[in-house]
């Protein structure tokens, strides 16, 4: 499942003019497509939630959007609708 809503984001992205990289350094958006099923998913995803904060901060890019998507997204909604994961 995800890797086909990773396929469609892509997809969504790519005709809105977007070109993807795995340079993190050339990146505007990063998404972090989630699964609540596997083992410690939700620390991995607040560990690399913190590490693309720092990333955020050392490009100091004007345009930096962090977004989390899937199943974790809905299961923690409230605290992402309330912004109590990242402060920047």
């Amino acid at each position: 499942m995800n890797e086909s809503d990773t396929e469609i984001i892509s997809s969504i992205l790519q005709k809105a003019g977007f070109v993807c990289t795995k340079d993190m350094a050339s990146a505007n958006i990063v998404f972090l497509n989630t699964c609540a099923i596997r083992e410690n998913a939700e620390t991995k995803v607040w560990n690399r939630l913190s590490e693309l904060s720092v990333t955020k901060k050392k490009l100091k890019k004007e345009q930096f959007i962090i977004g989390v998507l899937g199943e974790l997204h809905y299961l923690k909604s409230l605290y992402f609708i309330k912004g109590v994961w990242l402060k920047d």
